[in-house]
This record gives C-alpha cells, structure tokens and sequence, in this order.
C-alpha cells in the first residue's frame, strides 16, 4: 500500500514538473548595461498546436518569457528592442508580444523554414517604455525547442535620397480584430486615402488623420451582405473604399 502511494505521488509530481515547464531563464532584462539576453524555449504541455495566436500573455500552451525592459540614459538617443525566435529545422514556431498592460504590441509570424534556413521571428519596439512584457511563442507546428534573444539597440536611420531633415518614424495600427484574421486582404482607395482590410466574414476600413504625431487610426466595421460572404477579393475591397 505504501509502496503504491509512493510511486503514485511520484508519478504525480514528474506530471507537475513536466506541465510546468517552461523557457529557461523565464525572465530576463534589457537595459544600456545590459543590452543583450538570451533563453531557450521549451516545448509546453500541452502545446497550443495548430494556432499561431496566443490571445493573450499568460496562455500555457504557448511559451512566455518575462522580458523586463528599462530604458536607456536620454543621451543614449533613441532605441529600439529587437525581439527574435530562432526555429529549429522545419519547425514553425510565431511570435507575439505583450505590453506591461497584457495589449499585443507587435507579432510574427512567418512561415516554416528549411534545415538550411530556419524560421526566425522579428518584433521590434522603438522607444518602448519601461515595464515588464511577455514574449509569447505560439507552437503552431513544432518538434523542437526554439532559441530566443532580446537586443537594445541604438536606433539607426535609413540612408534615403534627397536632403531632407524630418525624422522617419512608423507606428503600428492593430486592427479590431486582433490576430485572427488568418490571411486578409488590403485595398486602399487613393482619393479618399483611406484602407480597407478584409478577412474571412468581416470588412474594416480605416482612415488615418496625419496631424497629429504619430498620426492616429480609426477603424470602422463595414460589412455589408456582399462583402460578408467567404472571400479575400482585395478588388472589390478597393471599390469599396472608393
């Protein structure tokens, strides 16, 4: 009997062990005197296999690494965060990241490599703000571990012709929808400058007001019987936006 009980806790505390796994460090930081930080990312149990979303930062069948970032001296200049997944053979592992808030502020997610060219996965953050954010890997097809970094990097321009002095920045509109929109299709009407985006059964358009910097998106739903069938015809999304 005891004999029994023993070998079932210790069945029992390897299920625990082995459900809880995760990566290794599960936590790190970026900062001017520590610019760089590695992990090696663990396979979960069970894995959210098939999805390349994790809808959120504390998903257990996705991987999630604590990257805390503390920003540079303001004489360091701008900066960015690079944030990549390095895939082993075929595996096809995305990327998503969360700020200290739980919001999606960037994701990847490409498709599978070779045994030669591995996929990798990129987010960069420019000027993030200080806080804790989740490195989320979503397993979509994977055997194998991934590897994962954490870069701060000075911010860098781009050589572009001409001699002009504005400074060149991006910013990133998410739509509604989130990142469940599988493959969408995009159409932008150039009179009316505005963008529509359509996936699966929903049509959205935006429109962008760049006075203010950055400029700022509002997103509309204009789904319309037509436009609500099955179908990724980005034609017909320009007409709309027309």
């Amino acid at each position: 009997m005891i004999d029994c009980l023993q070998f079932g806790l210790a069945w029992f505390d390897r299920g625990l062990i082995a459900k809880s796994r995760g990566a290794t460090p599960s936590s790190g930081t970026v900062s001017q005197s520590s610019p760089t930080v590695t992990w090696a990312g663990q396979i979960p149990i069970p894995p959210a296999a098939g999805s390349s979303s994790c809808s959120g930062p504390n998903n257990p069948g996705c991987d999630n690494f604590k990257l805390t970032i503390i920003p540079p001296d303001p004489t360091f200049g701008p900066y960015v965060v690079v944030i990549q997944t390095f895939s082993q053979v075929t595996d096809d592992w995305d990327l998503e990241v969360y700020d200290p808030n739980g919001k999606l502020v960037g994701s990847s997610g490409n498709g599978p490599g070779t045994p030669n060219d591995p996929e990798v996965e990129t987010v960069t953050l420019t000027n993030p703000p200080a806080g804790t954010y989740t490195v989320s890997a979503a397993p979509f097809a994977v055997t194998q571990p991934y590897q994962g970094s954490a870069s701060l990097q000075h911010l860098t321009a781009t050589a572009l012709g001409g001699n002009g002095t504005e400074p060149l920045s991006y910013a990133v509109y998410p739509n509604p929808n989130g990142v469940s929109g599988g493959e969408p299709s995009c159409g932008v009407g150039w009179k009316t400058k505005k963008v529509m985006y359509q996936a699966g059964l929903t049509t959205l358009r935006v429109g962008f007001n760049d006075c203010t910097s950055p400029a700022t998106a509002k997103w509309e739903d204009v789904s319309f019987l037509t436009t609500s069938l099955v179908s990724l015809d980005s034609i017909r999304a320009v007409g709309v936006a027309r």
